[in-house]
C-alpha cells in the first residue's frame, strides 16, 4: 500500500511518499490487532501534483509539476531495491493533476488535468511494459 504527495496549503505542493508493507496489513487484520501500524518512509518524488496509480504493485507518476509550478509530462516508477524514482517516458501534455485510470495490466487512459490555472480535454491511452 502507497500513499503520498497532497498540497500543504503553507508549503505547496508534498513531495513526500509511504510504504505499508501488504504483510503488516494482512497480520494486522488476522490478529485483530488494533495497535497502529508503522509506515515506511520512501524517496520523495521528483514532483508534485502528480497522479499516482499502482501498477504490477508498484507505484507509478503521471505528470506533475516542478516546485514553481510549471507543469511536467514525465512518467515516474518506484524502484523499491534502489528506493528511486526513475523516469520512465511521458504523457503527451505537461500538466498537473491528471486523472489516470488503469483499464488493463499494461493499459492506462490518461486525461485531464491543469495546464497552469486551466482545466485541459486532453486524453490519451498509455501502454506500459509489464
Amino acid at each position: 500500500v502507497y500513499i503520498g504527495g497532497g498540497v500543504n496549503a503553507a508549503k505547496g505542493g508534498i513531495k513526500r511518499y509511504w510504504r505499508l508493507p501488504w504483510s503488516a496489513v494482512q497480520q494486522s487484520v488476522q490478529s485483530r490487532d488494533s495497535s497502529p501500524v508503522i509506515w515506511e518512509k520512501i524517496a520523495d518524488s521528483p514532483l508534485i501534483a502528480s497522479s499516482m496509480l499502482t501498477n504490477s504493485k508498484l507505484p507509478v507518476l503521471f505528470g506533475g509539476a516542478e516546485s514553481s509550478g510549471k507543469g511536467k509530462s514525465d512518467i515516474f516508477v518506484y524502484q523499491p531495491s534502489q528506493n528511486t524514482w526513475t523516469a520512465v517516458g511521458n504523457i503527451s501534455t505537461e500538466c498537473t493533476y491528471p486523472c489516470v485510470v488503469p483499464l488493463n495490466s499494461n493499459t492506462v487512459f490518461v486525461c485531464g488535468g491543469y495546464i497552469g490555472n486551466n482545466c485541459t480535454n486532453k486524453t490519451e491511452l498509455i501502454v506500459m511494459c509489464p
